[in-house]
């Protein structure tokens, strides 16, 4: 995609020396000026960008509830106009509100936020989650992705942390 971008620049500003045309020299210089923009997003995006996940209890019985909160934070001085963050979750816990999303991996889903993050942005998300079955349950790991406004390039990071849930049998 950005290749086109390239080359479209490039006949533009040919066009523009040959046609001695201000407008399309106009034209060049906003696909610079657009390309260069595009780069520093794809450069930086997500540089500065935590995720954090805290969960109420790490030992609970077969139906019960705990909190878990989940904040995102962008500490730099180039704001995002989108984040997608997909945090792999066990099939067996669910959410009491919202929605967790089919995952490639067999027995996952995926807990998935899409937000736009201002420059030095916190933003924090409380969800309730109630243990199905009993295990050792593994939350992560998370893929974090953002790009840039006009959607050109974007830029993946997995961050490997992973979060255990010890459920035990409900006690009859």
């Amino acid at each position: 995609m950005t290749r086109s971008l390239y080359w479209l620049l490039a006949a533009a500003l040919v066009l523009a020396l040959w046609l001695r045309d201000p407008l399309i020299g106009l034209l060049a210089l906003l696909l610079a000026l657009l390309a260069g923009v595009t780069a520093l997003w794809e450069r930086f995006a997500l540089a500065g960008v935590t995720y954090e996940r805290r969960l109420g209890g790490r030992q609970l019985f077969a139906g019960d509830d705990t909190e878990l909160v989940v904040e995102i934070t962008n500490a730099k001085p180039l704001s995002l106009p989108w984040l997608r963050a997909e945090d792999e979750f066990p099939i067996e816990m669910e959410l009491a509100r919202g929605r967790l999303y089919a995952s490639h991996r067999t027995n996952r889903r995926l807990l998935t936020n899409l937000l736009a993050l201002r420059f030095y942005e916190r933003v924090r998300k409380q969800y309730h989650l109630r243990a199905v079955k009993r295990g050792v349950l593994a939350f992560g790991p998370v893929r974090l992705r953002a790009g840039d406004l006009f959607g050109l390039r974007q830029q993946d990071r997995w961050l490997h942390h992973i979060d255990e849930v010890v459920v035990y049998p409900r006690v009859i």
